[in-house]
Formats: structure tokens, C-alpha cells, sequence
């Protein structure tokens, strides 16, 4: 192997035995690489605000990872390309020329492949991970055989795509050198799948062993101006609240359709008026799909819910007609979620409303569709702090109805034509799971839009 900089031979020496101190990282970066030179973490999370010195750390992990392994072979990652090549690659750059490592000896880079290839035999593959519908199960990564990772910015990254990588980590031995497989993931703030797989589960001391969660501020990086800082306190009050001070409540979403304070007011709004109606909506899910929701209402206000991993048609009919008997509650106030396998109830419960999400809009409004429209309604009620929850929930199940609320969100408002939402696949991507619960609740709102003539009042 040729290195061109005698500094860096004996920085890798320290490396070696774990000796950061004189290799000019910080101590929280410091402390991520202990977690990555250890015999028991796999997954590292470093991050949860701007300027912590997240790529630096992943591009020097990468370098002296492939450096210190002859022939091993390491993955870089971003969501999209663009981003990738304008941002962590440059980053990468940055790091080979402090080190002082030379273009043509002591590696090789391949623009077109977006490959680098260092002269000990070690490979650094640059890819994106975009999710595409065509590849849903990210098979395109099938053909690597890596020895570890880094995923900047994970946040924008699929789940799916994480678990795939993992399955390629198949390089763990060489002359002189053993591993076992490590990914190194960056992040800012974010509701998706790292919120409740690390920051929550480490906040609350949950978090698995295997994983590792590192909060870096940007007043943790020296290397930070005080021009930048400050200007940065000058933003507006979420990106200060993320990308400062690390806040993980906060999202900065421009198209999420209910802010974080009128979804945590859902479970304390009782000044809202007692009902003069009673409801039942009922999102429904097959055996070994999704979870069954039923949420019963007293006006705006929910009051009782029955949630089951599974259930049969048997099991549903016989939930909502008990609660129907418990609640006073006729069928004509029942609505249900007839597509798939809800498409039966309304053979059981005589009168019960058949709710459709694909159906068209009520009251001629420019809605996608039925289902758009409802959530639409629902949001706005619940920003102006109309609706609560009273029925009594667990730590899971409030946890899952506020991360569901943070998922309801506009799409392409910015282009002509119909009022659309996000779609659930992408909500799905997002938490891991079917968001049951506000599909529940925010079919309430079809009662509010009944035509006349219905039978059903839409006073509350």
C-alpha cells in the first residue's frame, strides 16, 4: 500500500488502538468511534442537529476504515444522487485531501461509476438509495458485498433499504484484519422510522445494545463561527429548535398539515362542548393486516375505541354491534371502511354507512377524493383544537396516534388541480406500519358532510 503522508501512517497507527486524541475529533465524534470500533454495536446514528460534524465523521470513518482493512469493501450512501455527489462526496474529498492521501497513488476515483479505489485493494462504492416503485424491495443493492456503511442523511432513507444493506455486509476478514458489520448513519431531526428506532427509544433507555444514538449539536463542533451560529438562532422557530438546539418534536415539513402543539392538545382539549350525537367510525383490517380500530364518539369528542391485531369478520361485526348496544348508538351513525375485506359489515349491521376512500368528494368540493377530503376536514379540526380524545390510551398507543398525526401531510400543493394528500404507501415507508388510527378518526368528518336527506344530523 503507498500513503504519501508519513502524518497519516501514524494517525492510522492511533486508529488502531483507539487513541482519538490526537486525531482532531471532537469528543462526541470521539465517542461515536468507540461505538464503531467495538465488538457489539452494528448501528450507529450520529446527528440530530446541523453542524455537528456528521459527514466529516462518516467520510474519515470510511477512509481510515478502508485504509486499516487491505480489500475491504465500504458503501456511501444518500437518498438522491444529486445531493450525494454535491455534498458527501465533496465531503469525502475534503477528507482525503487533510490526510493528505494523492489522487493517482494512493487512489483512484471513477466519476462515472462513482466508484473509489484506494492501492491497497480496499473499494468505496457511492450509491443512491432513492425509493422508486419499481424496485420496492431495493434489489438493485443485491449485488454488492460490503463491509460496512455510511448513510448520510438516513432520515430520507426508506427502512426497507437499511434492512436490505444489511444482508450485503459479506467482507468481514482479510490478511491481518477481522470486523464485524457496522453502518454509520447521519441525521438531522425527523419524524420517519429513526424517531421511535433511536432517539425515542434511547431517550426513554429502550434503545437495543446493538444500536447507538448520538445527539452532536452544533455548539459540540468548534469548527463552527460564531457568525453561523448566530445567524442560525436567527431562523424561525422550528429550524431553531431542530438544527440548534436538536429538538426531535419539531418538524419542519412545509407541507404537514397540523403542527406539533394542536396534536399533543388532542388529548387535553376538554373544553370542547359535549356531543348532542353519537358515532362509530371503524377502520378494518384482515387477519395478519394492519390493526382493527373502531373509535366512538360523542361529537368531537372520542370517547371509547376497541383495537385489535386481528380480526375475522365475526370478531368485527360482533366489536361494533357490542358497542353500538354499550353506546346507544343506531346504525345510521355507524361508518366503516368497506374497501377490502369491510366490504361485507354492511350485511351485518343494516344501515351502517359504507365508507368508500376512493368515493368522490362530498359537497362538490376539489378534493381527490373522499378519503383527502375527510383528512383535510379533520386536520383543520384539530389545529383549531376542536377535537379530544378522552378515551384512555397506553404509552404505545398515544405514542402511534401522535406519530400518525405528524404523518398527515399535503401533496403537490404547489401544482394545479385537485387537493391531494400524501399517499399511504409513503406513510407506510415512513413509520413502519399502517397509520389505523387517524384512518379511524378522521372519518368522523363524513358525518359533517352527509347530504340532506340522509337520515343522519350533522350537528355534532
Amino acid at each position: 500500500m503507498t500513503i504519501s503522508n508519513v502524518i497519516l501512517e501514524g494517525s492510522l497507527a492511533l486508529y488502531k488502538r483507539k487513541e482519538f486524541e490526537g486525531l482532531d475529533f471532537i469528543p462526541k465524534q470521539e465517542k461515536a468511534l468507540t461505538y464503531l470500533l467495538d465488538d457489539e454495536t452494528s448501528d450507529v446514528l450520529y446527528g440530530g442537529a446541523a453542524r455537528g460534524g456528521k459527514s466529516w465523521l462518516g467520510c474519515s470513518w470510511i477512509l481510515f476504515e478502508a485504509l486499516t482493512k487491505p480489500n475491504s469493501a465500504w458503501f456511501v450512501a444518500r437518498e438522491e444522487l444529486t445531493k450525494l455527489k454535491d455534498t458527501t462526496l465533496l465531503t469525502f474529498f475534503k477528507v482525503l485531501n487533510f490526510w493528505g492521501l494523492k489522487k493517482g497513488v494512493d487512489f483512484r476515483y471513477n466519476g462515472s461509476s462513482y466508484q473509489l479505489n484506494f492501492s491497497n485493494g480496499s473499494i468505496v462504492f457511492f450509491v443512491e438509495l432513492k425509493y422508486v416503485p419499481s424496485d420496492p424491495l431495493f434489489d438493485r443493492i443485491g449485488s454488492y458485498d460490503l463491509t460496512g456503511a455510511f448513510i448520510d442523511e438516513v432520515q430520507q432513507i426508506h427502512k426497507q433499504a437499511i434492512n436490505v444493506l444489511r444482508g450485503r455486509f459479506s467482507v468481514l476478514s482479510g490478511e491481518g484484519w477481522s470486523a464485524i458489520p457496522k453502518l454509520f448513519m447521519s441525521a438531522n431531526p425527523s419524524k420517519t422510522w429513526i424517531y421511535e428506532d433511536f432517539y425515542l427509544a434511547n431517550k426513554e433507555n429502550k434503545i437495543e445494545p446493538w444500536r447507538k444514538f448520538i445527539q452532536a449539536l452544533p455548539t459540540d463542533n468548534p469548527h463552527n463561527s460564531p457568525n453561523y451560529l448566530s445567524n442560525l438562532l436567527k431562523s424561525d422557530e422550528q429550524t431553531v429548535q431542530r438544527l440548534y438546539y436538536g429538538n426531535w418534536e419539531y418538524d419542519n415539513d412545509p407541507t404537514a398539515m397540523i403542527d406539533y402543539d394542536s396534536i399533543i392538545g388532542l388529548f387535553n382539549n376538554d373544553h370542547i362542548e359535549k356531543g348532542r350525537k353519537k358515532y362509530i367510525t371503524a377502520d378494518i383490517a384482515g387477519e395478519g393486516s394492519d390493526y382493527f380500530r373502531v373509535i366512538v364518539w360523542n361529537g368531537f369528542e372520542a370517547i371509547d375505541k376497541i383495537s385489535m391485531k386481528k380480526s375475522d369478520g365475526q370478531q368485527v361485526v360482533s366489536t361494533i354491534k357490542d358497542l353500538q348496544r354499550k353506546h346507544l348508538i343506531p346504525a345510521k351513525s355507524v361508518a366503516y371502511d368497506a374497501d377490502g375485506i369491510g366490504a361485507f359489515v354492511g350485511g351485518f349491521i343494516h344501515g351502517a354507512i359504507a365508507f368508500h376512500n376512493g368515493a368522490k368528494p362530498l359537497l362538490k368540493e376539489n378534493y381527490e377524493n373522499l378519503k383527502t377530503q375527510c383528512y383535510y376536514q379533520y386536520a383543520a379540526k384539530v389545529v383549531e383544537g376542536s377535537i379530544w380524545i378522552s378515551f384512555k390510551v397506553n404509552e404505545i398507543e398515544r405514542k402511534e396516534i401522535i406519530q400518525e398525526h405528524e404523518q398527515i401531510k399535503t401533496r403537490d400543493a404547489d401544482k394545479e388541480g385537485k387537493i391531494k394528500m400524501i399517499k399511504k404507501e409513503e406513510v407506510k415507508r415512513n413509520i413502519s406500519r399502517s397509520p389505523d388510527w387517524t384512518d379511524a378518526l378522521a372519518m368522523r368528518m363524513y358525518f359533517e358532510m352527509m347530504p340532506k336527506g340522509s337520515g343522519v344530523s350533522r350537528r355534532n
